[in-house]
């Protein structure tokens, strides 16, 4: 059967990291972190802007920590992502205005059997990465990240309300979801 892979999806500040590591908890199944949180991490940005590479990078990155997490838990037959190359497309074209034609090849050959949309209306909350506070600016990443899930035929699960309603909502879909891929 293979590894399935549950992709966390949505703009910066709506619950997918503690929604992702609980999740992970809860079904106990591996979880796979956010790869451009380290490798962004004490970053001077007025030195050493964000460029094209990087993105690339840290696309490359997130599949790495994939491949390595599936190698190590050959015994599971989940794992939870924190985010996907998908992600990181959006943040390209957000931060240096353009994706690059082999960031989006990265972005199409990146293959998750379950999405799971969160929605940007949430309080936001500052940390050093965070770069969006204005509620305008996450709905229009948000709809940017809609129109290029429809462009590339990704289906997802939108969650919204409180922390606990989305955290409600994904255990049952990931019940049914398991259910379904174990008959």
């Amino acid at each position: 059967m293979g590894t399935k892979k549950i992709c966390i999806i949505g703009g910066e500040s709506t619950y997918k990291t503690t929604l992702s590591k609980n999740l992970s908890n809860y079904f106990n199944y591996p979880w796979i972190e956010e790869y451009a949180i380290s490798y962004f991490k004490n970053r001077d940005f007025d030195k050493n802007p964000f460029c094209e590479s990087d993105f690339i990078k840290v696309a490359i990155g997130q599949l790495d920590l994939e491949k390595k997490s599936i190698d190590e838990n050959k015994n599971s037959s989940l794992i939870i992502c924190d985010t996907c190359p998908l992600v990181t497309l959006l943040w390209s074209d957000k931060l240096i205005g353009y994706y690059s034609n082999e960031l989006l090849k990265i972005v199409r050959e990146s293959k998750y059997d379950l999405y799971l949309f969160l929605d940007y209306k949430t309080k936001w909350v500052d940390d050093e990465l965070r770069l969006i506070p204005e509620e305008k600016e996450r709905e229009i990443f948000q709809s940017k990240l809609i129109e290029k899930c429809k462009d590339l035929e990704i289906k997802y699960h939108l969650l919204d309300g409180s922390y606990v309603d989305r955290e409600r909502r994904a255990i049952k879909i990931i019940q049914d979801f398991t259910e379904t891929i174990l008959k």
